[in-house]
C-alpha cells in the first residue's frame, strides 16, 4: 500500500512538471499547477489539455478514462479506508476537490449513507475530520428513486420542494441509527457519545424547511434527523419498555451538549408519536397497515383534533419547564439538568395536562408507566 500510495505521488508530480512545462499560463493558473500542492482535482484537465496541444503524455500517468473531467481521488468508492488514510499521508489532499457534478467527496459519499452503507459513515467521518465542509446541501443521485429524507421528499405527502436537505441532517440521522432499536445489532452505551467531529453536526441550527408540528417551528434541524432514526415514529417501538432506558443515556451522555431547543425537540418528537397524530412532513404515511388498522376506531377528525389539543397542552407545560429549568441550573458546574426519573408518575398525576379535559379519552391507549417515566426525564 505504501509502494502504491508512494509511486501515485510520483506520477502526479510528473504530470505537474509536464503541465509547467507546456500549459499557457492561464491554465497553469487555472489548474493550480503554480501552488505548492500534489496534482489531484485537475489531473485528468491537465492531460486533456496537453493532448489537445499535441504533447505525448505516458500512459503511466493517465488518471482513468473519466473524459478528461475534474475529480479529486476521494471521489473514488474503490478506496479501503487505510489507502485513503495513505493517500493523505503522501500528500493527498484535495478533501473538497470538485467532480464535473460540482460535488464534493463527502457530497457523493453522503448518498452511500443515506442508503444505509455503514462504511460509508467511517469515510464521512474521516473526510469531516480533515476539513471537508458538513453543512453544504444533500443531493441525491440523478437517478435516486428517493430515500425517507430525500429533498424530493420534504414536503407534505412528498411534494415537491426545494432541496435545503444538507450533509449534516443526514450525517445525523446515521447517528441516530446507531442506537435505533431497528438497528440489526443491539447498541452499546458509548454509541450514545458524541464524538468531537460530530458536535457542529448535532448542534446545527439550519432547517430543512419541514411544516410539522413532531419539530421545531420552520423546519427540522440536523438533530431532528437524530432523533427522527434513533426513535423511528412507530407507535409499538416509541412505547417499547427500552423508552425511557434508552432517553436517559441520550441526556446522560449528550446533556453537556443540548440547549434549551434540543430539549424541548425531544419531548415534543415523542409526545407526538405517543399521541399517534397525523404528520405533514415526509413522515406523513409512515405508519404501517397494522398500526392503522389499531388507530382505527379514533382516526375522526374530532377525535384527532383532541389528541393535538393534548399535545399542544402538553407541550406548553413542558417547553416552560426545561426553559425553568436551564434558567435555575448552574451549567457550568453540572453535566446538564438533573432529571429523575422516579418524578415521573407524580408528575404525570398531578400536572395540569392530566386533568386536561381531553385528557380522559386517551389515558387508556398510553403506556402510562412509559409516558409517566418520559415526562420524569423532565423534571
Amino acid at each position: 500500500m505504501r509502494i502504491y500510495s508512494e509511486a501515485l505521488r510520483s506520477r502526479r508530480e510528473r504530470l505537474k512538471a509536464l503541465g509547467l512545462r507546456h500549459l499557457p499560463r492561464a491554465r497553469i493558473t487555472e489548474f493550480a499547477l503554480d501552488q505548492d500542492i500534489l496534482l489531484d482535482e485537475y489531473a485528468a484537465p491537465v492531460i486533456q489539455h496537453l493532448r489537445v496541444l499535441g504533447v505525448p503524455v505516458p500512459p503511466s500517468l493517465y488518471v482513468g478514462e473519466n473524459g478528461g473531467q475534474r475529480a479529486s481521488i476521494y471521489h473514488s468508492h474503490e478506496w479501503t479506508m487505510c489507502l485513503a488514510m495513505d493517500l493523505y499521508r503522501v500528500g493527498f489532499r484535495d478533501i473538497s476537490g470538485l467532480n464535473a457534478d460540482g460535488l464534493t467527496p463527502l457530497q457523493t459519499e453522503v448518498r452511500m449513507v443515506s442508503k444505509g452503507e455503514s462504511w460509508a459513515d467511517t469515510f464521512c467521518r474521516w473526510l469531516i475530520q480533515r476539513g471537508a465542509d458538513p453543512f453544504l446541501p444533500y443531493l441525491p443521485a440523478p437517478d435516486d428513486d428517493g430515500d425517507w429524507f430525500s429533498p424530493r421528499n420534504v414536503s407534505p405527502k412528498g411534494e415537491s420542494a426545494p432541496a435545503i436537505v444538507t450533509l449534516a441532517h443526514v450525517i445525523a440521522g446515521s447517528l441516530g441509527r446507531r442506537i435505533s432499536p431497528e438497528f440489526p445489532q443491539r447498541y452499546h452505551d458509548q454509541d450514545f457519545w458524541i464524538q468531537p467531529w460530530a458536535v457542529p453536526i448535532l448542534l446545527s441550527d439550519l432547517q430543512d424547511g419541514n411544516d410539522c408540528h413532531c419539530g421545531p417551528e420552520g423546519g427540522f434541524v440536523s438533530y431532528s434527523y437524530f432523533l427522527i432514526q434513533a426513535f423511528p415514529d412507530n407507535r409499538r417501538m416509541i412505547l417499547d419498555l427500552t423508552l425511557v432506558s434508552r432517553m436517559q443515556k441520550l441526556f446522560t451522555w449528550h446533556g453537556m451538549l443540548l440547549d434549551v431547543a434540543r430539549y424541548q425537540m425531544v419531548f415534543r418528537f415523542i409526545t407526538f408519536a405517543i399521541l399517534s397524530l397525523e404528520h405533514t412532513c415526509f413522515l406523513a404515511g409512515s405508519t404501517s397497515d397494522d398500526e392503522e388498522s389499531d388507530m382505527s376506531s379514533c382516526a375522526d377528525e374530532e377525535e384527532e383534533e383532541a389528541r393535538f389539543s393534548l399535545f399542544l397542552s402538553i407541550m406548553s407545560d413542558m417547553d416552560s419547564l426545561i426553559a425553568r429549568t436551564f434558567h435555575s441550573a448552574d451549567r457550568g458546574n453540572s453535566p446538564g439538568l438533573n432529571f429523575k426519573l422516579s418524578q415521573g408518575r407524580s408528575r404525570f398525576g398531578s400536572s395540569k395536562d392530566s386533568s386536561h379535559p381531553n385528557f380522559a379519552r386517551f389515558e387508556k391507549r398510553f403506556d402510562e408507566p412509559t409516558l409517566a417515566g418520559v415526562v420524569g426525564l423532565l423534571v
